[in-house]
């Protein structure tokens, strides 16, 4: 009997070799089928790290049609800052960390940008003028309406182009909180917008996000900025009081200086890199 099942056993992986290709198979336990919903559950947790400065917390992923991001944002500062300045997603084939292939998303709302001198409201500038996200279900809701397009810009054989965040065949992106208020984002990327499999297979593709800082220059070109007295969308705060168009008392909020020293007012990026294979 042992003969016979070392016999069957033989001949069972002659077989498979046949059917396959020596040392071709094998079970890809790390294969993830990916949903584009704004929900990670999919994602191990085992395969994301946390960029220490932002606390956001990332993970790459792709199959053979499509490169996979994820992004959880704790922080309701952080989210604020991404929903009001916009932040980009670089995708280099050279695996360095150039920045000229990549999405936008959130776009930049350089009208959005506003704070508040002392007594802001809750979703403008408080004592320091600095912004901080609400903690309600109606003010995600208004978050959320302003998450409807994307801006691609330098990938092989396409426009540089505004879209909805989703589209048939090309770049989808997917962002939603949770009962916690943690904000996530998913990007689904087509893989023919980089190149051809074949010139792409065992190839580093370097990832990286840029979060936009606020500058003395954009609160300018937007006509107001951070501790700005005007109505810019959201959080808007205005002066001591803060009225929804900023009315109150003349008292003057944080100057752009004085924000500069913030987390909000710095441009932040952090990098990682996919080993590409088809």
């Amino acid at each position: 009997m042992r003969k016979i099942l070392v016999l069957f056993q033989a001949i069972a992986s002659l077989l498979i070799t046949q059917l396959y290709g020596a040392g071709k198979l094998r079970t890809d336990t790390n294969r993830i089928v990916h949903t584009i919903d704004g929900n990670i559950n999919e994602w191990p947790t085992s395969r994301f790290e946390t960029d220490k400065e932002t606390q956001i917390v990332y993970s790459v992923d792709q199959d053979a049609d499509n490169i996979y991001l994820a992004l959880k944002i704790p922080s309701q500062k952080m989210q604020m800052k991404i929903l009001l300045m916009g932040m980009n997603v670089y995708l280099d084939k050279k695996g360095k960390k150039r920045e000229g292939t990549g999405v936008e998303f959130p776009v930049r709302k350089i009208n959005a940008i506003s704070g508040g001198g002392n007594g802001g409201n809750r979703n403008g500038g408080g004592q320091n003028g600095s912004v901080e996200a609400g903690n309600t279900k109606v003010d995600r809701e208004k978050m959320a309406s302003t998450l409807l397009f994307l801006k691609t810009f330098g990938f092989d054989d396409q426009d540089d182009k505004t879209q909805l965040v989703t589209q048939p065949n090309g770049i989808n992106i997917a962002a939603d909180w949770d009962d916690s208020n943690v904000l996530y984002i998913e990007y689904q990327i087509p893989v023919a917008f980089l190149g051809k499999p074949t010139d792409l297979n065992g190839k580093p593709l370097s990832v990286g996000w840029k979060i936009n800082g606020f500058t003395a220059n954009t609160g300018a070109d937007a006509g107001s900025g951070f501790g700005s007295g005007r109505s810019a969308g959201f959080g808007s705060g205005g002066g001591r009081g803060g009225g929804r168009n900023g009315g109150g008392s003349s008292t003057q909020s944080t100057t752009p200086s004085q924000e500069m020293n913030s987390d909000m007012a710095k441009e932040m990026s952090f990098w990682t890199k996919l080993i590409l294979k088809f």
